[in-house]
């Protein structure tokens, strides 16, 4: 980062090895020179890539978009180097209540170690449940949680805190889900063709993971493997309907730390 934007978050939480600063309302408080070249560092490792050519080549086509975009922004360190990032848009539509999360990275030896799953359920969890409308949209079953990705880890992790759409067992997604993934692809990516049955944004990604993540269940895998041609930049819309026990869980775990 060309700058020391640490004294603008609204706040700094640790999680295990990990601090992590959260902006709230970011907009022209974090601008693109703050925090491009450290986000393509981290999303060049997360991706497998690592010589300058490739580094350069996601510089030119890397979406940042969403950053600026962003109601809530994460910036996950260790040591005080930034090691993950993620970004959050709040949307409704019809009623339900949706946390998109976008642009999430982090650096390969520190995958699979929580942060992510906490910036993406238990913060909001331990927030944002405060708020008497948040924790009855839950109750209700209209808070959900969006994300776009080729990586079937992604899902997988996700599919653990409640209903996760595309279903892996095939099943139809309700009407409201489908309005859900549609807003989604159309507030990303308004001019790519999103395919509805199957939640599928056709030729969105333009930088690839050098080998895909594999999620430790193979169906999961094997369902990704179907739906997607990940050299073609082919991304799911995934939508979950997070459950109010997965927020308690994740709620109870992170306040244990």
């Amino acid at each position: 980062m060309t700058t020391d934007i640490r004294d603008r978050a609204t706040h700094t939480v640790r999680f295990d090895r990990f601090e992590i600063d959260v902006y709230d309302a970011p907009r022209g408080v974090l601008t693109k020179e703050d925090l491009f070249d450290d986000v393509i560092t981290v999303v060049a490792e997360a991706r497998g890539w690592s010589t300058r050519e490739q580094h350069d080549s996601i510089r030119r086509t890397y979406k940042f978009q969403p950053f600026l975009d962003a109601d809530r922004v994460f910036v996950i360190r260790q040591d005080g180097a930034p090691k993950g990032f993620c970004s959050v848009r709040f949307l409704e539509r019809g009623g339900d209540r949706i946390h998109h999360l976008s642009n999430a990275a982090m650096v390969p030896e520190l995958q699979s170690k929580g942060a992510m799953a906490f910036v993406a359920l238990a913060y909001p969890a331990l927030i944002d449940s405060a708020r008497a409308d948040f924790a009855a949209h839950v109750s209700q079953g209209r808070q959900f949680f969006t994300f776009i990705s080729q990586s079937p880890v992604v899902y997988g992790a996700m599919s653990r805190a409640g209903k996760i759409y595309p279903a892996l067992d095939g099943s139809p997604a309700p009407d409201n889900v489908r309005q859900i993934a549609s807003l989604i692809a159309r507030t990303i990516n308004p001019d790519l063709v999103f395919d509805q049955d199957k939640f599928v944004i056709r030729r969105e990604c333009s930088f690839f993971y050098k080998d895909v993540p594999r999620y430790h269940k193979p169906v999961v895998n094997a369902f990704f493997d179907q739906l997607l041609d990940y050299a073609a930049g082919d991304v799911v819309v995934g939508v979950l309907q997070v459950s109010p026990e997965a927020l308690s869980q994740a709620k109870a775990q992170s306040a244990a730390m």
